[in-house]
């Protein structure tokens, strides 16, 4: 039984929780695991409530085969790489922190299960640059981790989302400000995009988005992730400077080449 729920009543010397604020605090990190994705757009829907339930059943269990093979299957069967991200990888992830908060799954469950999802993530990437190289005239884009924050799993799903769509993307992880402002300063990126989740300060993240404006003039600057309307309110950045939700991302960056 989780200790979470345990009746704190049951007895006048039963000891207190010391461990619940940190567990407080994991439990909001897990739920902000799947990025800020919408549960259908670009033709990609979730796979329906019982095929969740049961990714995450193979997420959580000790071995690795059966998940692995899943996933083999999946692609096998014609999904593509976006589709495992955004219908089931990103659902699994939302389920996972879901059923923590409903004190369905213990921690340990779903952080194994979370670490499974970015194992996944980083095997696909891997896939992903050894299918034909990279293309010399591909678009480029460079997603940067905002400082202060540390969840990578958006951010790396986000990637192999823009590789499946034919760009060369560069990630950031773990910048400072001057580093993030110095990699795009030298780069010649088609788009930067910003990405936080609300671990960071949103005006610091706002104040990054400006700067990297007027690094890059003639560039596309953009913020996405779940910290975006907190940095939008604080700084008046205008909605066309923000990506609402990561499948739809894609589509909006593709329509900043054509602009």
């Amino acid at each position: 039984m989780d200790t979470d729920r345990r009746d704190d009543n049951a007895g006048q010397s039963a000891p207190k929780d010391k461990t619940r604020p940190v567990r407080n605090v994991a439990r909001e990190a897990v739920k902000r695991l799947a990025f800020r994705m919408s549960k259908s757009a670009d033709g990609l829907s979730d796979p329906g409530r019982a095929e969740v339930d049961r990714l995450c059943d193979l997420l959580t269990q000790p071995d690795t085969q059966a998940i692995e093979s899943y996933v083999q299957e999946l692609l096998a069967d014609g999904n593509s790489v976006s589709k495992v991200h955004v219908s089931y990888l990103a659902a699994a992830a939302r389920q996972l922190g879901q059923d923590w908060a409903d004190d369905r799954r213990s921690f340990t469950d779903v952080t194994l299960g979370s670490g499974r999802v970015h194992q996944i993530i980083r095997d696909l990437s891997q896939i992903q640059d050894r299918a034909a190289g990279r293309r010399g005239d591909a678009p480029q884009v460079l997603l940067a981790l905002a400082p202060g924050e540390s969840h990578t799993l958006g951010i790396e799903i986000f990637a192999n989302l823009m590789r499946d769509d034919g760009w060369d993307v560069e990630i950031s992880v773990g910048g400072t400000r001057a580093g993030i402002l110095s990699r795009a300063r030298k780069s010649s990126h088609d788009v930067v995009v910003v990405v936080g989740y609300g671990q960071g300060d949103a005006d610091v993240l706002a104040g990054l988005w400006k700067d990297l404006c007027a690094v890059l003039p003639n560039g596309t600057v953009l913020l996405a992730g779940a910290i975006v309307d907190t940095a939008q309110a604080a700084s008046g950045i205008p909605p066309e400077g923000c990506l609402s939700d990561l499948a739809n991302a894609v589509i909006r960056l593709r329509q900043c080449l054509k602009d």
